[in-house]
């Protein structure tokens, strides 16, 4: 999400994330930016708070927009938010945060195409089209092998285990009361309802833990039951092979030297409409005209850092909702 302070102006743009964890990117963050940097001096000084892909993107927009008096904050060691690329003694990248390409086709409206197609060319990340559903495999404990190893289930009790759990999905969308919020509340009354049998409630608990958690990268006791309604991008997943840090670093490179690691923000004062003071955990000040904030939901959620004077209402009541 972008949150932007300027003067007496008080932006939050509440689509919370550019980069879900899985990899889903969307041009969420240059729509809105697109929208917010008419307004911004060329000569005006900018903070950005983060250096996720939000910030890094926003910094990325407006640098190539000629507005280049930048200063971005990451709390981190690094760069990239959720985007973590570990290298050292691993023979093979591994991305421990984002590491697909959801919805890789391409369109005639490039408005309508995702924008890593486009992006990941541009800065070479090597990708590989990769279908999740056709590309594990599933062991059990209560069986052994010969050589005394976890079995392997074959395709018939995979097909009823996916069966199953397509009937809790059909099940949940048509059958829940009102006090049932969340998908682990929805997946425990669907299994004491039906009077699932223990050995398959373990196999649809599994199977949303691969398809849900794993995707979303979030407890299913955690997740509302609208996770999904969201907009995806039509075609096939291509897993990144060289590492997502690959984009990060591509984007980042023309104003890298502008970004200050290891500085967590602690208070954002704009009661001066021309002269914001942002200070961090250090007692460390910086002053703009402008900020632009991209931290996750969930710092802005739990007041890690403070506003002064205090977001407006609405804002407040937008942050907690």
């Amino acid at each position: 999400g972008v949150l932007m302070i300027k003067k007496s102006i008080l932006f939050i743009l509440l689509t919370l994330s550019s980069l879900p964890l899985s990899g889903c990117f969307t041009s969420s963050t240059s729509h809105q930016i697109t929208r917010i940097y008419p307004r911004i001096n060329s000569n005006a000084k900018v903070i950005i708070i983060g250096a996720g892909i939000s910030g890094i993107e926003t910094a990325r927009f407006l640098y190539d927009h000629n507005i280049q008096n930048l200063t971005l904050l990451e709390a981190r060691k690094r760069i990239g938010g959720r985007i973590d690329t570990q290298r050292k003694g691993v023979p093979t990248p591994i991305d421990l945060g984002a590491a697909w390409i959801h919805g890789a086709a391409k369109q005639r409206n490039p408005k309508d195409q995702n924008p890593l197609i486009n992006l990941g060319k541009k800065y070479g990340l090597k990708t590989k089209i990769f279908n999740l559903n056709d590309s594990h495999s599933v062991y059990t404990r209560k069986t052994r092998n010969a050589n005394g190893l976890f079995k392997k289930l074959d395709e018939e009790q995979l097909d009823r285990i996916a069966s199953n759990y397509e009937a809790a999905g059909q099940f949940i969308d048509t059958n829940l009361p009102d006090n049932i919020k969340t998908i682990g509340q929805a997946l425990r009354y669907y299994i004491n309802t039906i009077n699932i049998p223990t050995n398959e409630q373990s196999n649809i608990l599994f199977l949303s833990n691969l398809f849900i958690e794993f995707q979303y990268a979030n407890d299913i006791d955690h997740l509302p039951l609208d996770y999904d309604d969201s907009y995806s991008f039509p075609g096939k997943d291509k897993l990144v092979l060289n590492g997502y840090e690959t984009l990060i670093n591509g984007l980042a490179k023309p104003f890298r030297n502008k970004i200050k690691l290891n500085t967590p923000v602690t208070q954002i004062n704009y009661q001066d409409p021309n002269n914001i003071i942002v200070t961090t955990q250090s007692g460390a000040k910086y002053k703009a005209q402008y900020v632009i904030c991209t931290v996750p939901i969930g710092v802005l959620q739990h007041n890690d850092i403070q506003f002064i004077p205090q977001l407006p209402k609405d804002k407040r009541k937008a942050i907690h909702t």
